[in-house]
């Protein structure tokens, strides 16, 4: 049977993430750099996931990957309120920031309260708005939009006052076509036959102009003269005829449009030319020669007519509306014609704009259209949308730059139930209405081109970003009727999008037309204009010189206004002014959608394991709260400054929660873990080491690897000399009292330097510097305290001494270097204990004490640890039981600063004695012992040291001799 341990479950786990990860990263669709990044993260984290075994880690690291998840895979409503949060953080974010100037070059001309009370009730007289168009434009305007729709017949028109004159009974014949006027001889009306005469003549001066030869015979009759003028323009215009032939090719080339239901009613006689052209080059001279003109036969010019022609020629740019909502459930993918398709299911514009889908997959799709009347349709060169799409709360926050709407057209399909077909039975076939969709800019967008003279617009991507690139090639071709200047500045310009050809809108501040009382000064409002004073010409020279110029209205009785971060009655004028201003300064914001969306992944996954190494291997509350608290204001910061300096969205909310709960969750498991932990190191190290070295365990509960951890320290043994025949003097009783009067202070001692307790071993104490909290001074620490036992013993030996008899000593060895700690015993009971080379070393020193005299040896690596404070005297090169390499052996012998002149002379003339004893110099050698011992008599390491030289000096040594002394006892 195979056995899994946790590292093998966990390593099958992560491989299978890994396996489907890139099947993933292909599904969403994110760029092969993110997602290599993604790949490599996870590889890691993978690595890190199974080799640490922290548990407060693991936790969050796990709290890490599902919420990561979440946000991929997070269910629509709970995105939804995401995203709402987001909102109302960034609209938060804009009252802090408070109003921003506008660039000045936006003007507002509105339709406000005083233009409707002195101007009268919506919809006006086109006339009067042309004329406000002419005005405008005549100041010096660099472009102007028309934030209006203009979708039904001026009531004003002199054709609309004929109708109603025939309702009211009036005897008014109106022909119906040219082939009825030109058959009609006495029946016309004082007005329609001085239009007919006007016409004539109009053409009879021309073609007489152009051609000094020809001449009308008056003697002849009146239809004879009407076909010689018309056989003479034949002659001399076909181009013009040709022209208007090939009308509809030509409207669907310049709409980007090769398919349309309908063909376009091209002119099916020379008199309709004829009267085309007269209404748009020779007729209107002046205003009551417009009056004579009517809309249906084009005979008689309206106010939709002459208002087609001012906006052509001012370049205005014309607003339709998309509706994108409908109650029939298959508008995106179905259409049900009707008898009526006209050329209003078709928006005409300057260029069409393909390949948007691929750039935009959530683009917006409208299933109807609401445009202009077909005159001002067909006539105007620029036209842009004028959708504004709110959000559920009202609030405009994106502009939709780009939108598809349908263009249908009428094909032949197979008959049901027709098995064989005749191609040219018209029979065999049905007719069907197919929809293409073609995509259409906003107004702002149209008016920026327009006015910059871009001619191409590219959706594309740049550095990982969706967008807008519009460019000039040859520019916009206009014919000689135009009567504005364009500008030619850079060549490209790109415009960043999100996944729905969206643009946040940097809003400026609170909208509407500044007031004297507001805080604030006029320069942090857009101009506005009042549309009455445009007609009456009531405005400054130069108000709309070199200026963006749109028309819209602000007053609620019309219905345009939408929220905004600053109002919820917001200008839907100024919505298109401010994102027009925005592309002007260059300071739209950038969402970068998806993309975006992974990034912020990615940081939230490296910032948050970061944080949870930092957070899972600390109980520093103060670290923990500033780590916490520097994030959890730091991101909304970020996010701040992203919007206001930056101009890029964050947003910041989800990873914010993210946080907030991963320092929660690993902070609370490390908490209960390392108080689970602290009362364990509580119960096991309360006797066995000082308060303050149980303080910083408690604090720091990871500082101690019960489990197995390497340590420089150093370990003391002390013994007390004679004990077994001290025990064999003492009772029972006695005996325990002493130890535990002995083991006491010692223990005391040892605690108060920092020490740690391992065990009581009889008479024995084994003790250590250095675990089970790391301790740099732990070689210092081990000297001092083993002096001051030293000194606590002398006054207790005397004790002893007196109450029980017995003089009490007791031998020190201590040795330094790397150890093994580790809590070790059975599964019921375990105690925390040391182990390795030096521990055994440290056990040798301490019964070596006995062969020099000393209380306290240690290991030269002790020495040279603890040199700074402490005296010794080298007193061998000790090759001790077990070792096979010698150690030189130090006797301690005070406090660096503290030896009286006796302990100093000791030490001179031993390590004298003792390096001229290993360079064989045995007389130089015993000179030196001997002035020792006339100075310390009992000096025993002296004594020894001198009967060695002495056997020395009687044997042969070996040539490879150094002088090491082995020590075969323990």
């Amino acid at each position: 049977m195979l056995l899994f341990n946790k590292k093998t479950l966990f390593f099958l786990l992560w491989g299978m993430l890994l396996l489907f990860l890139p099947l993933l990263l292909q599904t969403w669709e994110i760029t092969s750099e993110a997602s290599s990044n993604l790949l490599r993260f996870f590889i890691a984290l993978s690595i890190l996931f199974i080799f640490i075994e922290n548990l407060a880690f693991r936790v969050g690291l796990c709290f890490l990957l599902f919420t990561s998840a979440l946000g991929v895979f997070m269910p629509n409503k709970l995105a939804v309120m995401f995203d709402d949060l987001d909102h109302s953080m960034r609209d938060f974010f804009y009252s802090i920031r408070g109003p921003k100037k506008p660039s000045g070059e936006v003007v507002i001309v509105d339709w406000d309260h005083k233009s409707l009370q002195e101007g009268g009730q919506w919809p006006w007289p086109r006339t009067k708005i042309a004329a406000a168009l002419r005005k405008i434009q005549e100041d010096g305007s660099r472009v102007i939009g028309l934030d209006v729709i203009f979708a039904e017949p001026d009531r004003m028109s002199a054709g609309k006052w004929i109708q109603r004159l025939k309702n009211l009974g009036l005897q008014i014949e109106n022909p119906k076509d040219s082939k009825d006027f030109l058959s009609q001889n006495n029946g016309l009306s004082v007005t329609q036959e001085q239009v007919r005469k006007l016409i004539f003549g109009e053409w009879r001066e021309r073609l007489e102009q152009e051609d000094p030869n020809f001449f009308i015979d008056e003697s002849t009759g009146e239809k004879e003269q009407e076909s010689a003028l018309i056989t003479k323009f034949l002659e001399r215009h076909r181009e013009e005829w040709e022209f208007y032939q090939k009308q509809k090719e030509e409207r669907a080339l310049r709409a980007g449009m090769r398919l349309m239901t309908q063909p376009y009613s091209v002119p099916n006689d020379p008199m309709k030319a004829m009267t085309r052209l007269s209404n748009e080059r020779f007729l209107f001279r002046n205003e009551a020669e417009k009056d004579l003109l009517q809309s249906d036969s084009q005979l008689v010019m309206d106010n939709d007519y002459e208002f087609a022609r001012v906006i052509r020629q001012t370049g205005t740019v014309l607003g339709g509306m998309f509706f994108t909502e409908s109650s029939d459930a298959g508008r995106m993918s179905t259409y049900v014609p009707t008898s009526s398709l006209t050329e209003q299911d078709g928006l005409v514009i300057s260029a069409g704009i393909s390949g948007a889908r691929a750039i935009f997959p959530a683009l917006r799709r409208a299933y109807r259209q609401v445009l202009n009347v077909p005159i001002i349709q067909n006539l105007a060169y620029h036209q842009g949308m004028l959708n504004i799409v709110p959000d559920k709360s009202g609030s405009a926050r994106w502009y939709t730059m780009l939108m598809e709407a349908p263009i249908y057209q009428e094909t032949l399909v197979r008959k049901k139930g027709v098995t064989e077909i005749d191609y040219f039975d018209p029979e065999s076939y049905d007719t069907k209405i197919i929809p293409t969709y073609l995509c259409y800019p906003s107004l702002a967008l149209e008016m920026f081109r327009r006015a910059k003279n871009y001619d191409r617009v590219e959706p594309a991507v740049e550095n990982g970003q969706r967008g807008l690139l519009i460019r000039r090639e040859k520019g916009f071709q206009y014919d000689e009727s135009v009567d504005f200047s364009i500008e030619s500045s850079q060549n490209e310009y790109f415009i960043p999008l999100d996944f729905k050809a969206d643009l946040p809108i940097n809003f400026y501040g609170y909208g509407g037309a500044w007031q004297t009382e507001y805080k604030h000064e006029a320069d942090y409002y857009f101009p506005y204009v009042s549309m009455i004073d445009v007609i009456k010409g009531e405005f400054e020279p130069g108000t709309f010189k070199d200026k963006y110029v749109l028309l819209g209205s602000t007053d609620p009785t019309l219905s345009d206004l939408v929220g905004s971060p600053f109002r919820s009655a917001f200008p839907g004028v100024e919505v298109h002014a401010t994102v027009l201003d925005n592309l002007i300064q260059e300071v739209f914001l950038r969402d970068l959608g998806l993309l975006g969306k992974v990034y912020t992944l990615l940081a939230t996954l490296t910032f948050g394991l970061i944080f949870t190494v930092i957070l899972s291997h600390t109980t520093s509350f103060l670290l923990v709260m500033g780590i916490s608290m520097s994030t959890l204001i730091g991101i909304p910061l970020y996010s701040y400054w992203g919007l206001v300096y930056g101009h890029f969205l964050i947003d910041f909310v989800y990873s914010w929660l993210c946080f907030a709960g991963l320092f929660t969750i690993v902070s609370s498991v490390n908490f209960f873990i390392g108080s689970r932990e602290g009362r364990f190191l509580t119960k096991h190290f309360t006797k066995m080491v000082s308060a303050d070295v149980l303080e910083k365990l408690r604090d720091d509960p990871e500082g101690v690897s019960l489990q197995g951890q390497k340590a420089e320290a150093s370990i003391m043994f002390s013994d007390i000399k004679g004990f077994t025949s001290i025990s064999e003097q003492m009772d029972t009783k006695d005996l325990v009292t002493m130890l535990n009067d002995y083991f006491t202070p010692m223990a005391k001692v040892i605690m108060n330097n920092h020490g740690f307790i391992d065990k009581f071993i009889g008479d024995a104490i084994m003790a250590c510097w250095g675990v089970p909290y790391p301790d740099e001074e732990h070689a210092k620490q081990a000297c001092i305290s083993c002096l001051e036992q030293q000194k606590e013993l002398r006054e207790l030996s005397n004790h002893f001494e007196k109450k029980y008899g017995v003089n009490v000593e007791v031998r020190m060895g201590i040795a330094s270097g790397e150890i093994s700690a580790a809590l070790m015993g059975s599964e019921d009971r375990k105690s925390y204990t040391v182990m390795g080379d030096v521990v055994n070393l440290g056990a040798r020193l301490e019964p070596a004490c006995k062969d020099y005299g000393a209380d306290i040896l240690l290991s030269e690596t002790t020495y040279q640890l603890a040199k700074d404070v402490i005296e010794v005297r080298c007193v061998d090169k000790l090759l001790v039981k077990g070792k096979t390499l010698p150690v030189r052996a130090y006797q301690l012998m005070g406090l660096k600063g503290k030896l009286s002149s006796k302990q100093k002379a000791q030490i001179d003339l031993f390590d004298k004695a003792i390096e001229l004893h290993w360079e064989r110099k045995w007389e130089k050698a015993k000179k030196y012992l001997n002035e020792l011992l006339e100075i310390v008599p009992d000096d025993l390491a002296a004594i020894n040291l001198k009967k060695r030289i002495e056997f020395y000096e009687k044997n042969t040594l070996p040539d490879d001799w150094t002088g090491i002394f082995e020590r075969r006892r323990k």
